[in-house]
């Protein structure tokens, strides 16, 4: 999540209310982005694996960044159901 807060800070200058819902499976990771926004009310950072745990409803895009290539084929496929089980509008 190391591109996360340049990403936030050039989608906030065309959609200032964007709400960000982020997760990671390392937990230095999480932590030190927690720190980095912990007084921003539109950014969540969570520690968490999207193979098997379910995505939160009312998201309007999934954007997996560096992520999938590091999984097994069946994990890839259990992100892809989380995804795909999700309401978000757009997943990219």
């Amino acid at each position: 999540m190391v591109w996360t807060e340049r990403f936030i800070t050039d989608i906030r200058r065309e959609v200032p209310h964007f709400r960000y819902y982020g997760v990671d499976v390392v937990a230095h990771v999480v932590e030190a982005n927690k720190a980095k926004f912990a007084r921003d009310p539109l950014t969540e950072i969570h520690l968490g694996d999207v193979t098997n745990n379910p995505i939160p409803k009312g998201l309007d895009m999934i954007f997996s960044r560096d992520a999938l290539q590091h999984l097994t084929f069946e994990q890839i496929y259990g992100a892809l159901r989380r995804f795909a089980e999700s309401d978000a509008e757009w997943t990219v």
